[in-house]
């Protein structure tokens, strides 16, 4: 069993702190996402290639390699169109993947927030559909008739008082 002195140990520390200082830097995020979530799309390197190039992007499939090796850096508006073919924005893809309990929780909650708007829309439809009705009565009726109806509500509304 080898002996480290203190010296060694301090520049071990400091060669793993640089290591994983590496891993954080933005485009290697970037990177290590865009090769996850390509793959998680089934798509291929020559499929990407061909999307980014239908959105203006010219990057050809060994780039992409290189991109996602790291060994490549990556453009500002390739980051902004690889984000756009996932469906992603570039903030999404300079995070790493949440893992699947916290990817199954924020799933939930987009879900509970889509039910919440969907009841509530639904609330708006029912009102317009009613109103929609309202007027659909008032035009199918003979003027004198909504006259007779107006003052009735008003006479009704003033007896009230």
């Amino acid at each position: 069993m080898s002996m480290l002195t203190v010296d060694a140990c301090c520049q071990l520390s400091t060669l793993r702190f640089v290591q994983d200082d590496e891993k954080a830097r933005p485009e290697i995020v970037f990177a290590q996402r865009a090769r996850e979530v390509r793959e998680k799309l089934g798509m291929s390197q020559t499929q990407l290639s061909t999307a980014l190039r239908l959105k203006g992007v010219k990057i050809d499939p060994t780039s992409i390699t290189r991109l996602e090796k790291g060994t490549r850096g990556i453009r500002l508006d390739e980051a902004v169109a690889i984000a756009r073919v996932f469906d992603r924005t570039v903030d999404e893809m300079l995070r790493p993947a949440l893992p699947p309990e916290e990817q199954l929780r924020e799933a939930e909650k987009q879900a509970d927030v889509a039910r919440w708007r969907a009841a509530r829309a639904v609330a708006e439809m029912e009102v317009a559909w009613a109103r929609l009705s309202r007027l659909r009565v008032n035009l199918d009726t003979d003027p004198a008739e909504l006259r007779s109806r107006f003052f009735e509500r008003d006479e009704a509304g003033s007896e009230s008082q």
